[in-house]
């Protein structure tokens, strides 16, 4: 009995010692020299001892005790090292439409969007194309108007029609009181109203927006509807409440918009009108971000 208990002992120290001797070695797959805490040589072409050759090692895969990841390489240099003389790094591949319904991404997502053929990152604000741009190609224009036009009193949604654009940039073109926007965009756009009243003696009031073209409402911005009231005293004159602006992903397709007025005082025609000053006249700002 006492050498069974003897030998029973033995027995558990052996296990113990196995087993932590397990716990601690180094994984291999399709090798019998692993140099990592999991290596898998994909061609099983390492050698049974020694460091295997730069040839040898572009088809392993390493996980090494600091959590760092190789591939095409035993000793990654960082938290995931890939090295590959025959391919490259593809990320997710996805369309416009995909890319842009990703929920909450988080800044440095980055993606292949292959509507667009174009890389994109998200900045943390919106997604940005790693394609540079040129200054010269990036959107700045003023769409403005030269000459005045009259809101009619029953008129409540007039839409203002443009004469000139200026700026550097290619790519947004106006048709009367359409701008079109071209596609795979951000852009921010601003709208700025100067109005008068047809009578000194009477106080003109306006509500105007940037609005969807083809939808005929604000669907394209949150936050675009703006009013201003013109001194009684004064035609022709800009006036306070700040301008009508909203951020515009144009998406797979150009977009249209137009600058609306959507409500207004009856006791006046309206009159649209165009000053010296681009920030305070009849105008759209366009910025691409």
């Amino acid at each position: 009995m006492t050498n069974f208990k003897k030998g029973q002992k033995r027995i558990a120290l052996t296990a113990m010692l196995a087993f932590g001797t397990f716990s601690y070695a180094q994984v291999g797959i399709n090798t019998a020299n692993p140099r990592a805490i999991l290596h898998v040589d994909g061609a099983k072409d390492n050698p049974a001892t020694g460091t295997p050759s730069a040839a040898q090692q572009s088809n392993d895969f390493v996980v090494t005790s600091a959590g760092n990841v190789g591939i095409g390489t035993e000793s990654p240099a960082g938290a995931l090292d890939v090295q590959s003389v025959t391919g490259g790094f593809i990320p997710p591949r996805m369309t416009t439409t995909q890319r842009q319904n990703i929920t909450s991404p988080t800044a440095g997502t980055m993606v292949y969007d292959t509507t667009l053929s174009q890389f994109y990152y998200y900045s943390g604000v919106q997604w940005e194309s790693l394609v540079p741009v040129a200054p010269s190609a990036k959107i700045f224009q003023i769409v403005r108007k030269n000459t005045n036009q009259t809101i009619p009193t029953a008129d409540t949604s007039g839409d203002i029609t443009f004469d000139t654009t200026s700026g550097q940039g290619t790519g947004v073109s106006v048709n009367n009181a359409i701008i079109t926007l071209p596609a795979g965009k951000t852009f921010l756009v601003t709208g700025y109203l100067a109005i008068g009243s047809t009578s000194n003696s009477t106080q003109s009031w306006a509500r105007y927006e940037i609005v969807d073209a083809a939808l005929n409402n604000s669907s394209t911005c949150i936050v675009a509807s703006r009013g201003y009231n013109e001194p009684s005293t004064e035609t022709n004159n800009d006036s306070s409440g700040g301008p009508a602006l909203c951020v515009i992903n144009t998406g797979t397709s150009a977009k249209n918009i137009k600058l609306r007025i959507t409500a207004k005082r009856n006791d006046a025609n309206v009159v649209t009108t165009s000053i010296a000053d681009p920030y305070a006249e009849t105008a759209v700002l366009i910025q691409e971000l």
